[in-house]
């Protein structure tokens, strides 16, 4: 499953110049301010990508390998001091999961020619589980399972205004990473995976209170990019932050959360709300059936 980047920027590609755009949607985002508001006003942004803007290469790869081993290798260890990031501004505590809310979502997922449905948690786990190698540490994975989750929330209610990729299939999101996030079934996902599930049931990325484009990416160069450079449309919530991963090459596209950056602040003490936070700005984690 890990393979190839820069070609689905859902969740880890980035599009490539030359490329015919595949796929256009327009997004909501406040507008941009110098002084947070209560209510700012929404302003229209419109993202074209070669690929998915869910999952998918972002923190994988695009072809169809099928071990567990992501793109970027780790060619030294990594650093066990403090991450000089500095611009983390995380005020918020860990947020508590809501038991049983991934159950009370059905997600329509497009797998080969058929559509099938099941619970948000049992997609999550199956995502989660292909997006990124269960031997990260816990806090990363909790982050990359609140991450999929949020990005499917995301795909969900573009499905429901009918401007989502697979409207037109009556699928909310796919199986393919090179379209939207790859996916193993339940039997093949680790005792870590589903804990990593478990222990944010019902938790999303939250924006002016909606599930953001929750975009990753396997590893960067020292920085993360916005959406705005590399598809075109200005997200708030996805712009450039600082991002420390020894020993690794950046792959994916390279926007929102870098999944080796994550797993170098896990190793640090940070937890799972202090990755997002930091990775998403401006935003806050927290119960999604709340909102």
């Amino acid at each position: 499953m890990y393979s190839t980047p820069d070609q689905n920027p859902g969740a880890g590609a980035v599009a490539v110049a030359g490329d015919t755009p595949v796929f256009e949607r327009t997004l909501l985002s406040p507008a941009p301010t110098t002084t947070p508001s209560p209510s700012p006003s929404p302003t229209s942004a419109t993202i074209t990508t070669t690929a998915a803007v869910g999952g998918g290469d972002f923190a994988l790869p695009l072809s169809t390998t099928t071990d567990a081993t992501p793109t970027a290798t780790p060619t030294a260890t990594p650093a066990t001091t403090p991450a000089t990031t500095t611009d983390t501004t995380s005020t918020a505590t860990p947020a508590a999961p809501v038991e049983g809310a991934d159950e009370g979502v059905t997600v329509r997922v497009l797998d080969g020619g058929s559509v099938r449905e099941m619970s948000l948690g049992d997609y999550v786990a199956g995502a989660t589980a292909a997006e990124m190698p269960p031997s990260f540490p816990e806090e990363a994975l909790k982050a990359q399972a609140i991450a999929v989750r949020t990005l499917t929330l995301n795909n969900i209610e573009a499905a429901a205004s009918g401007s989502g990729r697979h409207s037109g299939a009556g699928a909310d999101i796919c199986t393919s990473p090179s379209c939207c996030m790859a996916f193993k079934e339940n039997a093949e996902v680790s005792n870590e995976v589903w804990a990593a599930v478990d222990a944010t049931d019902g938790l999303a990325v939250l924006y002016d209170g909606k599930p953001i484009l929750a975009a990753f990416c396997s590893a960067v160069n020292g920085r993360t990019r916005s959406s705005q450079e590399v598809w075109g449309g200005a997200l708030d919530y996805l712009v450039s932050v600082e991002s420390s991963e020894e020993g690794v090459t950046a792959s994916g596209h390279g926007v929102g959360m870098s999944q080796y950056g994550a797993r170098s602040m896990a190793l640090d003490g940070a937890d799972a709300v202090e990755i997002l936070t930091h990775y998403y700005t401006g935003v806050e984690v927290g119960p999604f059936a709340e909102q």
